[in-house]
């Protein structure tokens, strides 16, 4: 994580953007499994789900590697999809009585089943 930031957007409501990089001298494989150098970045943007009413958006200088054969390819950027490694983690908070006992609730939203639960 590079950098994180609440800018207001052109109706005035808070976003939540998470800047995401890589350590300089970082190499990546190609297709064949080789480590390549960076060759230079390219920048996206994604919207990723809101973090409670605040829209978030992911930006990132994507890697573009030089392969030996003196190739330059982007490499694939990791998303929220099946086999990637990421989870869709949905987290939320209920009172348990009216007395305003709170509990916070850790679920995998792909398997829909409770993670987690705990008090406060």
């Amino acid at each position: 994580m590079q950098d994180i930031t609440f800018t207001p957007n052109a109706s005035g409501r808070e976003e939540l953007h998470l800047t995401l990089g890589f350590s300089s001298g970082s190499r990546f494989p190609d297709a064949n499994g080789t480590l390549c150098p960076v060759h230079n970045t390219v920048a996206r943007t994604w919207q990723h789900w809101s973090f409670f009413e605040h829209a978030c958006f992911l930006h990132c200088g994507v890697p573009r590697i030089q392969t030996p054969e003196g190739k330059v390819r982007t490499m694939p950027a990791p998303r929220a999809r099946a086999g990637s490694g990421f989870t869709r983690l949905g987290v939320n908070e209920t009172s348990t009585r009216k007395g305003h006992h709170y509990v916070t609730l850790g679920v995998d939203l792909d398997a829909g089943r409770v993670i987690h639960v705990t008090e406060g």
